[in-house]
């Protein structure tokens, strides 16, 4: 297994053929950081995710994400609407830190752990056995380990008590963007 760099931009993402792009900072209970918004106009083809609890179609053409780089924090948050600007779902990726190098395309290592939060506020934990395996075969040091399983469980816990305001946040930045994106495009 091997450690994978994810930026904002998805620089490294074939998957998009034409994309709208904005970013701008954020400021949301005590946390701060950059938020992106991707409008993934043409895709070669649907991206469908096969979870345990069923298939979920995240990315097609039209689809938006919201992507949360937060400052200090060791996840990052990306809220995916459809194209009809409903939310499919909020996935949390946990990460070995997010750095702000280029403001334009924040990046995190990501720490194989995540959180799915479903469009019926179901919170999931998924890929323990990814950060187990990462572990066991010394990707990752038992610090990083301990540091993943804390801070999905400090996360597992905000959520629960937490996740309509953070629906409403998400809602609220894509209603903000899109209707700024006209003023400030940045074609990928």
């Amino acid at each position: 297994m091997i450690i994978k760099k994810k930026d904002m931009c998805k620089t490294n993402w074939n998957r998009c053929l034409e994309k709208e792009y904005k970013y701008q900072k954020f400021e949301f209970d005590g946390l701060e950081g950059i938020v992106s918004l991707s409008k993934f106009n043409k895709l070669v083809a649907p991206l469908v995710i096969n979870y345990e609890f069923g298939d979920i179609k995240i990315a097609d053409d039209n689809y938006v994400w919201l992507q949360f780089a937060f400052k200090n924090q060791n996840f990052w948050l990306t809220a995916m609407y459809d194209d009809e600007e409903e939310l499919i779902e909020l996935y949390f990726d946990i990460t070995n830190g997010n750095y702000f190098d280029d403001l334009k395309n924040p990046y995190f290592y990501d720490l194989f752990l995540d959180i799915v939060v479903t469009k019926q506020k179901k919170i999931y934990v998924i890929d323990q056995d990814e950060l187990q395996m990462a572990f066991d075969d010394n990707t990752i040091t038992k610090e990083e380990y301990d540091r993943a399983l804390d801070t999905a469980d400090r996360l597992y816990h905000y959520l629960n008590e937490n996740v309509d305001s953070i629906i409403e946040y998400c809602h609220q930045c894509l209603q903000e963007m899109n209707f700024d994106i006209s003023n400030s495009i940045d074609y990928e």
